[in-house]
């Protein structure tokens, strides 16, 4: 595009000052501030034309942004009654942030705060329009808080002022974005339209991962992909027209910027480069005219990137070791080998878009393939076209937003139809899968093992054929082209050099992209440090060594002892453990977490005759450890976790299908006047403002907030993908990691090292809640959000640890109907056992508890050195359940009472013959006569206090009575919920009370394994 087509979206990017709200109804015309704005930039100003449309732009952005109702009444000065309302919830900033707007000359520093910035930004632009726009368009905000002058500082305020101060639920920057966009749809065509986009596979691929790099550079892989296509975008019509994902401050992005000189040096994302963030599919507004153009253009340049990868990947990592190889096997042919790669390459990607016009009609609908949605099409025109009638023969519309048939207000339907056609689309194939024959690949069990020969056999019946060699001479090719590349690489263990691991060409690509060939392409050194499932498993180990001398001075001895053992030095661990060791000048490990075991130790000796001496010594170490020092030594779990969560209903978030949906009156300004005749319980629809909260608040949780709560619990993110999380966390840490990600999710009660301030949907970062930092939207407390949670042994496969997760989190969904998770424990022994529950329960007074901190207290309780009171204070809401004791020490809990329980729990179940519902109504009795006595009996028999003075008799019937209400209190609400839930357990044969009692021995042993470290 030409520099005219720059400026004109500079000035629809500028139709409206930034400080609108501040300006407004203040006696300042904010349609003169932004014509000096556009004045002072130098670059002309726009003609009729561009003007009108300019406005016709805005007033469909206002359409889709601001609902569809009678005119509002009254006028809302933002400085004298300013709200800010979170747009997917309704809740509201806490007042007492808006303390900087109350400032004396708040209007003249904020205007000269404005100047100041974008003259900075024209400067750097050095008189290039598009630079220029680019500039205006990412940095902006960021600038005018930079500049803002001591002592009249609205900092974080800028990014959240409110477009409209009568519905303070989006910002001026999103509609400013928004008309931009919609302006250069119209400018370049006669209608906007949506170009909805997907890239695949998603899930095969990912998950047919062997190693935790392989699972981090495949999601990193689709996410780079995903962002090529979005760049022909962004760099032909603006980053503006991408409306999901949210591009603002996205590390890829940024590094585009910066590749233009329009970021200097190191950004401030850039260390999230190895981040993979970006989802696998995307929605932009674009000139319909240009539809197929720039969809083409999407998938061309998604291919030569893909092709580019592949030749990098082959030429400097595979082609050397294999021609080395090959010189031992003369029927071998490197070309053969390459035929196969390329086969494989050609055939990966999965690609499908839509281009869905933005019509006052609906013969397009009509016309769209495939042909066999017919009976869709009508149900989306019948719709479609009601909404349309209903904005033409509203009554007393509001001319500033509605000017006749404005496509705006129907924007959510737009979208529900452009997804609906896209799955069909994604529903035809677009080629066929080509034949794969010989040995299958290792990884993926779909496409060939790579090979250079075929078999030297010859069958008269098969004279045609090719035939394929046997598995073990696959193997023998492998391990010695293992080892060839590991010699390229300069590296150890890139493929197993045992033969074990025979790749296909996509395999080999996974293996290398985010290793290196991620680094070569973006010309930008990504270190990434991924550590074994054995190392992480220790990390909580080397965290409590660190805290004490002797454990320092163990952690120094031990490194020494094995460095004849290990030379190459092969260990990685969590960024926070070496941190953590830094801090105290401890020694940092080198050695992977596996020698720290003595069972393998004992192995390794068997293998290698050699250093029997050495590893000897190692493993004397470690039993002096044990002697010496049992605390610590007891720190030691061979179990790690693996955490999946995901948010719930993000599909029907986007499409407005969800009952919790934000309505009317939850994003009106509580000071804002309107016709009594209006349903204010009206349901917004999707618009662009949403879909952008949406985008942007998941951006920030992904990059912003779980990267830190993951190093704070000591564990290693591996993709972070808007809703989307996967960690691996030491066993010590998941809970607490899974109980943080929940509520910081949606933006829940929580305070997190005086660093992390989260409520009502808002997340306040830094050591003042009140003049934070930086504040992110969360999505909000209506928002939800379920987890798989996998405690494994490290020995145990990767492939089956990932699958039991996502198998968890598709429980938590399905089984315990969303909001939920489920724990599953995979014992070295090979047995296994379940259990998940909704995340909260309420009980009286509205105080609600957390079924996650309840296991984590109870583990305390199973310690053997028990809990102290002290710190049962830590834990909130379930300290009132002990009021009243005094000096004691600690107490403490003995798992046998799990025992007694499991022996007994058969005693409360009903006969087969009774009816559902006289089992629920006979519950409650049942409960308060029996089950509640017995626990009482229970915690008797089992529970310990450690006291501080001799009134040892009264003390210990307080605990025994509060940990009775406490654990009958768990029980109770959770029965209550399986009752609730329609989904809950519907395969069972048991009734749901029974259900509930096994869930709570299933919870109890769940705390057990924690606090025994797995060792039961």
């Amino acid at each position: 595009m030409n520099q005219n087509y720059w400026k004109d979206k500079i000035f629809a990017y500028l139709h409206d000052p930034p400080e609108k709200p501040i300006i407004l109804f203040t006696g300042s015309s904010h349609e003169k501030r932004a014509n000096e704005i556009v004045k002072n930039l130098g670059i002309g100003e726009p003609d009729k034309k561009t003007i009108e449309q300019i406005k016709l732009a805005d007033h469909i952005a206002s359409g889709i942004d601001r609902p569809l109702f009678t005119k509002l009444e009254g006028r809302i000065n933002f400085l004298k009654d300013p709200e800010i309302i979170h747009p997917l919830s309704g809740e509201k900033f806490d007042e007492k942030l808006f303390a900087p707007i109350q400032r004396n000359n708040i209007i003249g520093s904020s205007k000269e705060a404005v100047n100041t910035a974008i003259e900075e930004l024209r400067i750097k632009a050095n008189g290039d329009a598009k630079n220029l726009y680019l500039l205006l368009w990412r940095f902006l905000p960021e600038e005018i808080i930079e500049v803002e002058k001591p002592g009249n500082k609205l900092g974080f305020l800028w990014r959240h002022l409110p477009a409209d101060t009568r519905l303070p639920y989006h910002s001026v920057f999103a509609h400013l974005t928004a008309t931009s966009a919609i302006y250069s749809s119209l400018q370049m065509g006669e209608r906007p339209a949506f170009l909805f986009f997907s890239l695949g596979p998603v899930q095969s691929f990912i998950s047919t991962s062997r190693k935790t790099q392989d699972l981090w550079s495949s999601s990193l892989l689709l996410s780079y992909l995903s962002w090529k296509g979005m760049e022909v975008i962004a760099e032909e019509l603006g980053p503006d027209h991408i409306m999901f994902p949210y591009l603002k401050k996205q590390p890829m992005v940024d590094m585009w910027l910066k590749e233009k000189g329009l970021i200097d040096g190191n950004f401030s994302e850039e260390k999230m480069l190895n981040m993979p963030s970006l989802p696998n599919r995307f929605l932009a507004v674009i000139p319909y005219e240009m539809g197929k153009e720039v969809g083409d253009k999407v998938m061309e340049n998604i291919r030569n990137e893909w092709m580019k990868i592949s030749q990098v990947t082959f030429e400097h990592y595979i082609k050397e070791p294999l021609k080395e190889v090959t010189k031992n096997y003369p029927q071998a042919s490197v070309e053969l080998f390459k035929k196969m790669w390329d086969e494989q390459v050609n055939n990966f990607l999965e690609m499908n878009y839509v281009v869905f016009p933005w019509t006052d009609g609906h013969a397009e609908l009509e016309a769209l393939p495939p042909r066999k949605t017919a009976d869709s099409v009508t149900q989306f025109t019948k719709m479609y076209n009601y909404l349309l009638k209903e904005i033409q023969d509203s009554k007393n519309q509001d001319k500033l937003y509605i000017e006749g048939n404005n496509i705006g207000a129907v924007y959510g339907s737009l979208y529900e139809v452009s997804e609906r056609f896209l799955g069909a689309r994604k529903s035809v194939r677009n080629f066929e899968q080509s034949e794969q024959k010989g040995e299958k690949c290792t990884l993926c069990g779909v496409n060939s093992a790579l090979i250079p020969f075929l078999s030297n056999i010859k069958l008269k019946q098969f004279r045609n054929a090719e035939i394929f060699p046997r598995r073990s001479e696959y193997r023998e090719f492998w391990k010695s082209l293992a080892k060839e590349i590991d010699k390229k690489a300069g590296a150890k263990g890139i493929i197993k050099d045992d033969g074990s691991e025979r790749l296909c060409a996509v395999g080999l690509i996974k293996r290398f992209f985010g290793r290196n060939v991620y680094s070569k392409i973006i010309h930008t050194d990504i270190s990434v440090n991924f550590p074994s499932t054995a190392s992480i498993a220790i990390s909580s180990f080397l965290y409590e060594a660190s805290k004490s001398e002797r454990g320092k001075e163990f952690l120094s001895d031990f490194k020494q002892s094995i460095k004849s053992i290990d030379s190459e030095k092969s260990g990685n661990y969590p960024d926070e453990v070496y941190r953590t060791l830094e801090n105290v000048d401890s020694d940092l490990p080198e050695h992977d977490g596996h020698f720290y075991y003595i069972s393998e130790l004992e192995g390794l000796k068997k293998e290698d005759n050699a250093r029997k001496e050495e590893i000897e010594d190692a493993v004397k170490f470690m039993q002096d450890l044990k002697e010496e020092n049992p605390d610590l030594y007891s720190k030691i779990t061979p179990y790690f976790s693996v955490i999946q969560y995901d948010g719930d209903r993000m599909g029907k978030w986007l499409s407005g299908g969800i009952k919790d949906y934000p309505i009317l009156k939850d994003v009106l300004h509580s000071k804002v006047g309107i016709d009594s005749s209006v349903d204010t319980n009206w349901t917004l629809k999707p618009s662009a403002a949403i879909h952008s909260s949406i985008s942007r608040n998941l951006r920030d949780f992904s990059l912003k907030i779980v990267p830190e709560v993951v190093e704070r619990n000591l564990g290693k993110l591996i993709y972070s993908g808007g809703d989307d999380v996967l960690a691996f966390v030491p066993l010590d840490y998941s809970l607490d990691f899974a109980t943080h990600i929940r509520k910081l999710y949606s933006g829940l009660d929580l305070e997190l090292d005086g660093r992390i301030h989260s409520k009502n949907g808002f997340i306040a970062i830094g050591k003042d809640k009140l003049q934070p930092e930086d504040l992110y939207t969360t999505m909000g407390g209506k928002a939800t959000g379920s987890a798989g949670i996998v405690f494994a042994h490290y020995s145990t496969p990767l492939s089956y640890v990932l699958q039991k997760a996502r198998e968890a989190e598709h429980e938590a969904k399905e089984a315990y109907g969303r909001n939920a998770f489920v724990i599953k424990i995979i014992r070295s022994s090979g047995q296994e056992s379940s259990v998940g529950g909704k995340w909260f329960y309420q009980i009286r007074d509205n105080i609600m508890l957390s079924r996650t901190e309840f296991i984590q207290l109870i583990s305390k309780f199973f310690d053997l050195k028990g809990i102290k009171y002290e710190d049962i204070k830590k834990f909130g809401f379930f300290e009132p359940y002990f009021n009243g004791i005094e000096n004691v020490e600690s107490i403490s809990l003995s798992p046998s009472i799990i025992s007694d329980l499991r022996s007994e729990y058969l005693f409360y179940t009903y006969t087969e013959g009774e009816e559902n519902n006289e089992r629920e109504k006979a519950v409650k009795n049942t409960i308060d006569s029996q089950f509640k006595n017995r626990i009482h009996t229970f915690l008797v028999r089992h529970i310990n206090i450690e006291k501080v003075d001799t009134k040892k008799k009264l003390e210990r019937e307080k605990v025994v009575n509060g940990m009775e209400n406490m654990i009958f209190d768990f029980f109770y609400f959770h029965f209550n919920s399986l009752v609730s839930n329609e989904n809950s357990l519907k395969k069972a044969k048991e009734d749901k009370y029974t259900n509930a009692l096994k869930d709570l021995i299933e919870f109890l042993t769940v705390s057990r394994f924690i606090a025994k470290k797995g060792g039961e």
